[in-house]
């Protein structure tokens, strides 16, 4: 006689605290695989890169974009990720993140990196301002029930806290 098939586990949705953990963490490893990636055309072309090349720019935004898309599409998890226990998960339940919604997610949480960009050249204070309203994505995950924040939302994925390993 066969079993039924086993329920999935519940997964708790990963709190504020963990998130902007994980934040810090992937930040120091993203500043530095920056730093290797400005280095790269410099060293080709033997000149620096003038200020404000568009193209570089979005050079440099890829790398990063491709950082979080490769991880969160393998596995789940980022660098930062890893020691906070905290995954990405599709909300319909799959484990894998497709690279739409890796897009989705890595832009909605620029936002806020984004508005302080452009705002800011103006004011200083404005740039603040924006900054701190784009972060309200952020915050929101406190208010939502299932603890989503507003990329996690834009997406259909999910954060989700794993238990320790025995």
């Amino acid at each position: 006689m066969n079993a039924p098939p086993a329920e999935p586990p519940v997964r708790e949705p990963a709190n504020l605290w963990r998130r902007l953990a994980a934040m810090i963490y992937d930040a120091i490893a993203v500043f530095g695989l920056l730093c290797l990636a400005a280095a790269f055309p410099m060293a080709v072309h033997r000149a620096a890169i003038p200020a404000g090349n568009a193209c570089y720019q979005a050079y440099l935004l890829f790398v990063a974009y491709a950082y979080f898309a490769v991880c969160w599409h393998r596995g789940g998890q980022t660098v930062g990720m890893r020691p906070w226990r905290v995954r990405v998960v599709s909300a319909d339940g799959r484990a894998v993140v497709s690279w739409l919604q890796t897009l989705v997610r890595f832009l909605v949480a620029l936002l806020p990196l984004v508005a302080f960009a452009a705002v800011g050249q103006w004011s200083l204070h404005a740039g603040i301002g924006a900054a701190a309203f784009g972060s309200l994505g952020y915050l929101w995950s406190w208010w939502d029930p299932a603890r989503r924040a507003w990329h996690d939302t834009a997406s259909r994925t999910a954060l989700v806290h794993e238990p320790k390993r025995r």
